[in-house]
């Protein structure tokens, strides 16, 4: 039986205030190291690499180590958002383990919290990450099965590749919001304490969520 079935919320205030201003510290830090970073990768891309005082082959390079850093650096840049947000589902589960005294299994419990499909597939891309060299290959792992027998993701297939693109999970930012949002509902369950943003109108509730983790004096 899960560990949350017949649960009466608990909603102290010593209780739920450690595990709301935890989140909002992990996803903050996730969110503005993401955007500040995000923005001078762009303007690495940017770089002037051509020079009217070399050859065409010279110029090649040039423009090989411009692309080739900015792609490598883009890539590093979204498998650190993606494992630090799947440590933040670990700190979240922890901290109510901590202040409730019960022990939420991950795999089995998620489904009970909105956004739990964004959280699995999260989870599933981190171990994908941490231990097959972000190669999807059903047969090395229970997570990259997950991820091309639940999420479609194609067998043998890179991530370093599907990170270049802005779509999906790899949205980082749309992905931070979701992600925001189950920690919030993981909350709910054992404190009894709903957030405001999980009843926020889907179009307006990632602009809701930057303003307030990304400061705007940041200009970010």
């Amino acid at each position: 039986m899960s560990d949350t079935n017949n649960y009466k919320p608990n909603s102290d205030l010593l209780n739920y205030w450690p595990m709301w201003t935890r989140n909002d510290l992990n996803i903050s830090s996730i969110y503005i190291s993401y955007l500040a970073t995000r923005e001078r990768i762009e303007t690495l891309f940017k770089s002037e690499w051509y020079s009217n005082g070399l050859g065409r082959y010279e110029n090649k390079q040039r423009m090989k180590v411009v692309y080739g850093a900015g792609m490598q650096y883009l890539c590093f840049l979204k498998r650190s958002a993606i494992l630090g947000l799947a440590k933040s589902v670990e700190d979240c589960f922890f901290l109510v383990q901590e202040n409730t005294g019960r022990s939420p299994n991950f795999w089995r419990d998620a489904h009970r919290f909105e956004f739990s499909e964004v959280a699995k597939e999260i989870r599933a891309l981190s171990n994908t990450i941490k231990h097959n060299i972000s190669y999807v290959q059903a047969s090395r792992s229970t997570s990259a099965a997950f991820l091309v027998k639940t999420c479609g993701y194609r067998e043998g297939s890179h991530l370093d590749v599907l990170m270049l693109q802005d779509e999906g999970i790899f949205n980082i930012p749309n992905t931070i919001s979701s992600m925001y949002c189950f920690l919030m509902s993981v909350v709910e369950l054992y404190t009894g304490m709903r957030h405001a943003f999980l009843d926020i109108p889907p179009d307006k509730r990632d602009a809701a969520i930057r303003e307030a983790l990304v400061p705007s004096i940041l200009n970010l």
